[in-house]
């Protein structure tokens, strides 16, 4: 597991305002009469509103810490979710799903082919064969991917002290693999450090037409293919890939 993973609450307080996914996941909710699964539901931005709009949801992340904090932000509003620590390759579930979905770029997580295959494999297993799984990835940058990037981001935490973030990010273009590393230090509000970590991050970049390849093979037909959450277009200038897809019908 990724180590920014083990620390939920600075996580969640540089990701929590994001919601540019949630419109189009309550869209299709909407339209469901079963259950819904978030796939990698983290410290609950989706999950916890959907769960309050009356949605019937669970959710499964490799994460016991994200997992921790999702837990407790829901019972702030008096709610008990079921939450499972769960590899999203080896989905182990008791229910079928009338909706899964995955944000935030958890698709990247999923290294290899064979773990992409595991993953909708998975899927394809626990979807009702009338629901849908809906996802996001980021589309490779070119321009970018083909050369080391160093930059670096200067931030207050929840506590208000200082954090400077130094990264070095380096993409492997047999892989298609993009390894992050990231120093971290922390400074009082006197400018003292108080010390100074290292995480690293994996991100596996997959090619729209590579994707579109990849769900056909694992019997799934793609309804919809945008170029963000907002339902814009999928065009050469797209930083992201949206795919509603459902499970390809079966002739007897």
């Amino acid at each position: 597991m990724d180590d920014m993973y083990n620390d939920p609450q600075t996580y969640d307080f540089k990701y929590a305002g994001y919601s540019k996914d949630y419109a189009l996941i309550l869209e299709w909710a909407s339209q469901m009469k079963g259950k819904i699964l978030d796939l990698g539901c983290g410290t609950g931005r989706v999950i916890i509103p959907l769960a309050l709009a009356g949605y019937d949801v669970e959710g499964v992340d490799l994460s016991e810490p994200m997992l921790c904090m999702a837990v407790n932000k829901a019972k702030q509003y008096g709610m008990r979710i079921k939450l499972q620590p769960m590899d999203v390759t080896q989905l182990a579930l008791g229910f079928q799903y009338s909706m899964m979905y995955m944000v935030g770029n958890t698709f990247q997580h999923v290294l290899t082919n064979h773990d992409q295959k595991l993953l909708l494999k998975g899927i394809y297993q626990f979807l009702d064969d009338d629901g849908v799984f809906i996802f996001g990835t980021r589309v490779p940058q070119l321009h970018e991917l083909s050369q080391v990037q160093r930059y670096q981001e200067q931030y207050k935490n929840e506590s208000m002290f200082d954090v400077v973030e130094r990264h070095v990010e380096e993409y492997d273009p047999i892989s298609q693999i993009l390894s992050c590393r990231t120093e971290k230090i922390i400074r009082d509000r006197d400018g003292r450090e108080m010390g100074a970590s290292h995480e690293s991050l994996q991100l596996r970049y997959t090619f729209p037409q590579e994707l579109i390849l990849l769900l056909a093979a694992n019997e799934f037909e793609v309804l919809q293919v945008y170029g963000s959450w907002d339902k814009e277009e999928l065009c050469q200038d797209s930083k992201e890939m949206v795919c509603i897809c459902k499970k390809k019908s079966r002739i007897h």
